[in-house]
């Protein structure tokens, strides 16, 4: 990366290395606090200006944005886990749909802003593509491949709040009528305990503290891969009395046959190792189901 100095005449000097070979340019002009500052900022873009007006296009090259995306998924995994890894490879194979065969000193944001607003996905979605593609491109940036990241120059989309829709007390006090056995015993527990779906199946038995009416939520299970909870912190919530009954209950039958407490091969039972849905049925597929 190109540095900023002042020569003994108070010339803004621009200092920078193209193929290994340093080389201080001349802007020709005072150096001012306010003209310093504005160098700074612009550094890079403008010694390439001034290096290709002396010796010409500086031929630098760019790989393709796949070859130098595997590096930096590569170098940088020990970063993630091994779902985040998965995650983030297959949206780098998305984005490399679109950006897979361009040199990376050819993505201009124009084409940033092109693939956000013809890709379809949904704006949580871009932001979690946005994820990935900026790592590569501050990367290349940081490695002096490109001059400038692109990506920042583009707003990601705005984000669409929905309308959470949770049951009220009397469609919870419906279905606990209408559900029986461990179906029954599933509901009520996290009716009143309110974990995700992914912290629910990875719940075990040593989580579980009845004399203190505790629950311990320190991990999740998503496709079969455990990992740290979604908020990467251990959670400490209180049992209600309704928990501590479906509990009790769903222990009399699984507490000596595994060490999750989600677990078994029963009807509307789930097994650890299936993904559970992050949010229960609506009334009217819960009423179905129980009918």
């Amino acid at each position: 990366m190109a540095k900023v100095t002042v020569n003994n005449y108070n010339i803004i000097i621009l200092d920078g290395t193209v193929d290994g070979k340093r080389h201080r340019l001349t802007t020709g002009k005072k150096a001012d606090k306010r003209l310093l500052a504005w160098y700074k900022r612009h550094i890079d873009t403008e010694f390439f200006k001034l290096y290709e007006h002396k010796f010409g296009a500086a031929q630098k090259e760019s790989p393709t944005f796949k070859e130098y995306g595997l590096i930096v998924l590569e170098i940088t995994k020990n970063n993630r886990n091994a779902f985040t890894q998965k995650e983030e490879t297959q949206r780098f194979n998305r984005l490399c749909k679109t950006f897979g065969d361009m040199k990376l000193a050819e993505i201009k944001a124009s084409h940033v802003t092109k693939w956000q607003n013809d890709c379809g996905l949904a704006p949580k979605t871009v932001r979690n593509y946005r994820s990935i593609f900026n790592l590569i491109l501050e990367m290349a940036h940081y490695d002096e491949i490109i001059t400038k990241n692109p990506l920042k120059f583009v707003k990601p989309p705005k984000k669409v709040y929905k309308e959470v829709h949770v049951f009220s007390k009397e469609d919870m006090k419906l279905l606990l009528q209408k559900s029986q056995g461990q179906f029954r015993n599933i509901l009520m527990f996290n009716f009143f305990a309110g974990l995700r779906g992914s912290e629910l199946i990875a719940l075990r038995w040593n989580d579980i503290d009845f004399d203190s009416n505790t629950i311990r939520i320190a991990t999740r299970i998503r496709d079969g891969i455990e990992d740290v909870t979604k908020s990467k912190r251990v959670r400490i919530i209180d049992m209600l009395p309704q928990v501590k009954t479906a509990l009790k209950k769903l222990r009399l039958l699984t507490g000596i046959k595994d060490d999750y407490v989600f677990v078994g091969n029963f009807t509307l039972f789930f097994h650890p190792f299936h993904f559970l849905p992050s949010t229960f049925p609506t009334l009217k597929q819960a009423s179905e189901i129980v009918a």
